[in-house]
């Protein structure tokens, strides 16, 4: 069964070739360029950074990945959308993105990418996720709303560009 022959890891500068390997693979895989907010080499360094970011692994290769890092009180924290003070800006994570490449969708790694970083963000001492969405996107809106307890902004907002949803939830 293909669950058991995935392992999860914690994700960090000593991973970036592999993550980089992996982004390139899934740029090639989008469909309609914007859906994907595909991190940049400054963004990708905050997520390693901030070692709150997670892959999934299969046969020695980055399957899915969850990256998140910590925005702090600049004006990219999305926490401001929903007028948080800077003491809560403070204790917030930033999803930036969540990537599973399309042979592997629908298995639930994506899932468990999300419970994993959420028990690491929660012992870590923060209280707050930010995450993005593509308007259009209605499975992860649907899963960030429901599954993942999130709640969304009710305008649409300019994300490095591109339309996003924002969403917030409270840990």
């Amino acid at each position: 069964m293909l669950d058991q022959e995935i392992t999860y890891i914690n994700i960090d500068q000593s991973n970036k070739h592999a993550v980089e390997k992996f982004v390139g693979k899934l740029s090639t895989e989008i469909d309609d360029p914007d859906m994907f907010l595909s991190p940049d080499n400054e963004l990708l360094n905050k997520c390693l950074d901030s070692k709150l970011s997670f892959a999934a692994i299969h046969e020695g290769e980055i399957v899915a990945g969850r990256f998140s890092y910590i925005p702090g009180l600049i004006q990219e924290n999305l926490g401001h959308v929903f007028n948080l003070p800077d003491s809560d800006l403070e204790r917030l994570v930033q999803y930036q993105s969540i990537f599973v490449l399309k042979k592997y969708r629908g298995n639930g790694f994506g899932s468990e990418l999300h419970k994993k970083s959420l028990e690491l963000i929660r012992s870590k001492g923060f209280k707050f996720i930010t995450a993005t969405c593509h308007p259009k996107n209605e499975i992860s809106l649907h899963l960030l709303l429901t599954k993942f307890g999130f709640r969304c902004d009710s305008e649409i907002h300019s994300v490095r560009g591109k339309e996003r949803c924002v969403l917030l939830k409270n840990i």
